[in-house]
Formats: structure tokens, sequence, C-alpha cells
């Protein structure tokens, strides 16, 4: 903006300055033509000029100078208004670069916001699903207290653990030794059987039917595990069952060191089931 105003008052100086120089040359031009008609009887110099065309002369020469000199200043100027237009259009250009720099890192901003709205919603899900998933698991020993054997019997029979060790969800009767599930899931159960003496076949049902087993002949000392997961319903019931045949004898054997076990819990529940 200050370019343009000293380019306007440049303007305006070399106005008046091409009026004047008009105005002496008008003046010159009358003073040549007074010296065209010679006063009779008076020798002049060529180099002699009347005093008012000498004063013209040179304030003309003055103004001259002036001129040239402020063309010179113009086309300085203008000069420098173009370099400052280039550096204008190179300072446009770059913000308009950091313009669309800015627009693609507020797409990345929102697509950003995007995956973490979508990560705080899941996780809330499974919190929710965490807090409201059933506790199930229990673990308990065949008896309480004192060294016992269970059995022979003539017929199979539902070993009753009675020294319950945990029960959480409380899903395992210890006065009928049977697990009913609280909810439909999948579940993992465990036993050992231990037997001093004596042979041993244990059964895992579910529902009434086998699942898995141990089994093991006479000797001093001998014990013998096994597990399963399974899927249940709610209401399933899983037990553990002591072989009855009678020329077998199955017997177990549990004392205060809690040989013979079994123990279930809750892997993670399906309400579909």
């Amino acid at each position: 903006m200050k370019i343009i105003m000293v380019l306007v008052f440049l303007c305006g100086a070399f106005q008046a300055d091409l009026q004047e120089i008009g105005v002496l040359t008008r003046s010159l031009q009358s003073l040549v033509e007074e010296d065209a008609n010679p006063i009779p009887n008076t020798r002049t110099s060529p180099r002699d000029c009347a005093p008012d065309m000498c004063e013209l002369l040179i304030r003309l020469g003055t103004m001259k100078a002036r001129l040239t000199a402020g063309e010179r200043k113009a086309e300085e100027q203008e000069h420098a208004l173009t370099e400052m237009r280039t550096v204008v259009r190179e300072q446009e250009a770059l913000l308009a670069q950091q313009q669309a720099t800015m627009q693609e890192e507020r797409a990345k901003l929102a697509q950003l916001s995007a995956a973490v709205s979508t990560l705080t919603s899941t996780v809330q899900t499974l919190e929710r699903k965490l807090h409201n998933r059933p506790e199930v698991a229990f673990s308990a020993s065949l008896y309480s207290s004192g060294s016992k054997v269970l059995g022979p019997f003539g017929s199979d029979k539902t070993v009753v653990f009675r020294k319950v060790l945990s029960n959480i969800g409380n899903a395992y009767n210890s006065a009928t030794g049977i697990f009913t599930a609280p909810v439909g899931g999948v579940y993992y159960f465990t036993f050992t059987a231990f037997t001093a003496g004596t042979p041993k076949r244990v059964y895992l049902r579910k529902n009434g039917q086998n699942v898995v087993s141990v089994t093991d002949v006479a000797d001093n000392e001998d014990s013998a595990s096994n597990g399963a997961v399974l899927v249940l319903k709610k209401w399933d019931q899983v037990y553990l069952v002591l072989n009855g045949y009678s020329r077998s004898r199955h017997t177990l054997y549990d004392d205060a060191y809690h040989f013979t076990t079994f123990t279930g819990f809750l892997l993670y529940s399906q309400s579909t089931l």
C-alpha cells in the first residue's frame, strides 16, 4: 500500500514537472522567436544568450534531471512491487498448502475420534458383560475330618463330598454331592480319587450319563484324576459315582489331607443355553 501511495505521489510530481517543463518550453520558444529578429548594429557571441533564456535553460535542465531521476525511482519501485507481488503469491500458495494439510489432519483426527468412540463402546459393553457375568466355582473333599473309607457298595453310589472348601454361587449341594448349573455355559470339572489297598472306579456323570472316569486295581496306595470341559444348560447336573460292582469292592479314601476331591467352575456363560 505504501508503494502504491509513493507511485501515486511520484506520478503527481511528474505531472507537475511536465506542466512546468511545458511552460518553460513555451517561454523558451517565445524567446527564440524574439532572437530571430536581430537588433540592428548589435553584435552577439554565438555562445551568448539572453538572461531570461539562460535561466529557462537552466531550469529546463534541472527539471529534466529530476524527471530522469523520478523515472529511475519509479522503475525501482515497480521492480520492488513486482518482487513483493511474487512474495505474496508464494505466501498465498504456502497458505493454501497449509490449509490443505490442516484439512487432512482434521480428517485423520475425525477418524481417530471415531475409532476411540468405537473402542470406548466396546470396552463399556465388555465391562457390562463382565459385571453381569455370574460367578460359579466350587471345590470339596470327601470328608470333613478324620480318616474314612467310602464303600464298597452293591450298586453305583453318588459320591457326596462333605468338606466344602469353596462354593461360590452355591451351585454345589454338599448334602447330595450334585452340582446344578445355575446358568447355561461352558464349565470345567476335575476330580481326584485316592485308595489305600483296594481297587476303585469312579465316573464323572452329566445328567446320568458317564463322561469320563478313572480306575485302578488294588495296591498299597494309589491316586487317579481326570477332568472335562462340559457345555451345560441351566439346571443340568454333574456329579461323581463310585462303581458298585460287588466283586471288585471299589472304595475311596480320604482324611485331613484331602486326597479325594471334586472341583468345578464356570468358564463363561451363554444366554442361548
